[in-house]
């Protein structure tokens, strides 16, 4: 009896951290699509960075979480690895683009950031 509640009370709790873990996700990639949109209107390259670095700490985060799509997937299955490759392609989208923003480069990072909507979409394609 008493392992049938200890059970109970693992498997209860493995679910709500599933569903906290979803629901943080979702969160992360709301906030993302945010910061994306608000990308075009940075008036500098110390606004244009401020963001990318929000962004940046949001893809991180993201990446801690797993798709409703991948759920039961084994942390070294393929498709967590090509999630996790995807969120590290748009880390990696955001230096560079970061880069172009710290050094000044306003219209430059405005037009490399329009790349982070290609690996997002080809993306959501594979993990949404």
């Amino acid at each position: 009896m008493r392992k049938s509640i200890v059970s109970l009370l693992a498997v209860a709790l493995l679910s709500a951290g599933g569903a906290a873990s979803a629901a943080s996700l979702e969160k992360d990639m709301k906030d993302m699509g945010a910061i994306y949109s608000s990308l075009d209107k940075a008036k500098s390259g110390e606004e244009m960075h401020k963001m990318l670095t929000d962004l940046r700490a949001k893809a991180q985060d993201a990446k801690k979480g797993t798709p409703d799509k991948l759920v039961g997937k084994a942390p070294d299955s393929p498709e967590i690895k090509g999630y996790h490759q995807g969120i590290d392609d748009l880390i990696a989208q955001i230096d560079k683009t970061d880069a172009l923003a710290k050094a000044g480069k306003l219209d430059e990072a405005k037009a490399e950031a329009k790349k982070l909507a290609d690996i997002r979409n080809v993306n959501h394609q594979k993990f949404r």
